[in-house]
Order: structure tokens, then sequence, then C-alpha cells
């Protein structure tokens, strides 16, 4: 089965997905679990994920993805940045393994201008963190230009 979708509005709920991605006669999607520009994260409700995944059965959807907020960044050498950027992630691929997401992408971030060799034991150690605190979900590393330091 081939499959095509878009990058659907959860506005109004979770289970708008799936409205969202019918109306564009797609049978896969990919969505924010929240703004993508604000810190805020919060676990799906249970009512929520269980119409959500009966609709992804009805509908014979394969697989749906989530973005990560646009905020995190991996390199960062702000302490309390990076522990925003973790906390986020670890609650997007939480929800990611309720819905049965094939995987959360990220971007990683940008070194800001320290150079990747200064970061990249740090990426290793919060990526490493980031997958052992969960489960039943895969972090995607969406790539990047370089531009403005930009990792990936």
């Amino acid at each position: 089965m081939r499959y095509i979708g878009g990058h659907v509005s959860i506005s109004g709920g979770l289970p708008h997905a799936i409205e969202n991605t019918v109306k564009i006669g797609g049978n896969c999607l990919q969505i924010f679990a929240g703004s993508p520009r604000l810190w805020f994260r919060k676990p799906f409700p249970d009512a929520e994920v269980k119409t959500f995944l009966s609709g992804m059965k009805q509908n014979n959807f394969g697989p749906v993805f989530i973005h990560a907020l646009y905020l995190v960044n991996l390199a960062s050498q702000n302490i309390e940045l990076l522990e925003k950027s973790i906390a986020s992630l670890v609650i997007d691929i939480q929800n990611g393994a309720r819905i049965s997401s094939a995987g959360v992408i990220v971007h990683i971030g940008s070194h800001m201008g320290a150079g990747f060799a200064s970061v990249k034991d740090q990426l290793v150690a919060v990526i490493q963190r980031i997958l052992g605190e969960t489960q039943d979900c895969d972090l995607i590393l969406e790539n990047a230009a370089g531009q403005n330091g930009k990792i990936g």
C-alpha cells in the first residue's frame, strides 16, 4: 500500500487529526502534539487516544508521526533551555507511543557558533538520556542545511 498524507492540525482535540487527514484524501499523517512554539506539553487524554486509535483502524491509516516543537535545542549550553528541550521531547515520545506513532521528528538544534565538536558529546548523552526515559516510539533526527550553526 502507498501512503500519502500531510501535516494536519489537532486543534479541537487529537481525533480531529483523523478528520483532517480524511478531508485531504490522506491515509497517513504528521501532527504537532501541541503548539510548535510553546514549551507546554501534556499527555494526550485517554479518551482522545482511544478515539484516535479507533479512527486510525477504521480508516486503514498507515504511519503517524509527531513533529517536536521548534524550540528544542539539544545542543544548547543553556541548562534551562536544554532541560526544557529534553522534557518536551520525552512527553512527545510518550504521546507517540500511546498513539502507535512511527516516530517523533525533531530538529536537533544549533551549536550557536561554538562548533559541532564542542557539542558532540553533549548531543550523544542527551539523546541517550531521552531514549533511556522512553520506549515504544522512535526518535527521528531531522537533517538541517547547516545554516547558523544548525546541526543535522
